[in-house]
């Protein structure tokens, strides 16, 4: 198997597994009838159940995949989600100049944590781009104040980013209606879906043009 080969394969069973767990989480509040309406996808490439009653994303990263889906109060309300298996070495200040304004490169630099920062820092990124099928192209167009402790962007809607750094991997998710009290998490427990806790810090995403 050449390698183009692989990775198409690998690629191909990381959608199956999102596939699956969508089903699941959809089993899990009786609309599997949303999934049966079918998948499609936007003129950016980004996926969308054809029910509009609901809004999904998902990510995968090494040996994870992790799937959100949104029960829309809005006919539009988005959502995001990415996750980074920190497995491979990475040149965070070179990234971080790429994207990122001196004063969010200074914090970081500063960071006890540098790790957990860079990867805030990319993941809140990349989840407010998903949300509306944006690209890590548009990444130096979402800002980090870092000084409030709050993202800015006019690529994305008002909303809240949900960052998790206590699991195997790291999380970031856009929410753009957040309420905590109607938040579930689960985790696959080999045979079926198990309720889940998950250590959360939020930062609040302001739409800026």
């Amino acid at each position: 198997m050449d390698s183009n080969t692989e990775v198409t394969t690998v690629k191909k069973r990381e959608r199956q597994i999102a596939d699956f767990l969508l089903w699941q989480l959809l089993q899990q509040i009786d609309r599997e009838d949303v999934y049966l309406t079918g998948i499609g996808k936007a003129d950016n490439g980004r996926p969308f159940l054809l029910n509009t009653e609901f809004d999904f994303n998902l990510s995968h990263s090494g040996d994870w995949v992790v799937v959100v889906l949104l029960k829309r109060t809005t006919a539009d309300e988005v959502v995001g989600i990415d996750i980074e298996h920190p497995k491979k070495a990475r040149n965070f200040s070179r990234l971080l100049r790429y994207y990122a304004q001196p004063a969010e490169l200074a914090w970081w630099q500063k960071h006890y944590d540098q790790h957990g920062a860079f990867y805030l820092s990319w993941c809140a990124r990349e989840a407010i781009l998903k949300a509306t099928g944006r690209g890590i192209g548009a990444l130096s167009k979402v800002v980090f104040a870092v000084d409030r402790h709050q993202f800015l962007t006019k690529e994305a809607p008002e909303g809240t980013l949900l960052f998790a750094q206590s699991l195997p991997f790291y999380l970031a998710c856009f929410v753009e209606k957040y309420q905590s009290a109607k938040i579930q998490y689960y985790g696959w427990g080999g045979e079926k879906l198990s309720s889940a806790k998950m250590i959360l810090t939020t930062y609040p995403v302001t739409h800026q043009e």
